[in-house]
């Protein structure tokens, strides 16, 4: 069996006024709240097992039929802090999926995901860069450094990048944990 956590605790500033009353996993794209779309494609890949971190705004994820976990310092730490309150499902009995709340993905990318037999599996965009030119004139001031060995593990991830060179791909914010 699988398990997935939703890591939806942080007030999603950049997505403004969307998230003023909201968390940013339940701000709509094409009429449909990003966590409908993520456990309709949880759902099609058959896990039932799905926990959400809430922090800012998370009475508005009661009802929504996954088991919460809560971070209470939501405003003053990062997305491990809020992984780490979801710890009781690290217990080694299941996979674990981690999915960020505010990504969207197809089904095939989830199943690739979960086929793969690596303890821990990160999905990566390699044409990230086209994307974050989208989103804001300078990739460079948002995007994190990841380096991959010749047999695609990464070797470096997180720190500022110096230049595009620094940076093969970016994780989308889906991996697993086996």
């Amino acid at each position: 069996m699988t398990r997935t956590v939703i890591l939806a605790a942080g007030e999603g500033t950049r997505l403004r006024p969307l998230t003023d009353h909201l968390p940013k996993t339940l701000v709509p794209l094409g009429g449909q709240p990003l966590l409908a779309r993520q456990t309709a494609v949880l759902h099609r890949a058959g896990i039932t097992d799905i926990s959400i971190v809430a922090g800012y705004c998370a009475e508005a994820l009661e009802g929504s039929g996954a088991r919460l976990f809560h971070n209470p310092h939501y405003a003053t730490t990062n997305m491990v802090a809020s992984l780490h309150c979801a710890k009781p499902l690290f217990d080694g009995t299941d996979d674990v999926v981690v999915a960020y709340g505010d990504i969207v993905y197809e089904p095939r990318v989830l199943a690739r995901l979960l086929a793969t037999d690596a303890p821990i599996a990160v999905v990566v965009d390699l044409g990230w860069q086209r994307l974050w030119e989208l989103r804001m004139d300078d990739p460079l001031s948002d995007a994190e450094t990841m380096k991959l060995d010749a047999a695609g593990h990464i070797v470096e991830l997180g720190r500022k990048p110096h230049s595009l060179a620094d940076i093969q791909g970016q994780s989308i914010g889906l991996f697993k944990v086996s």
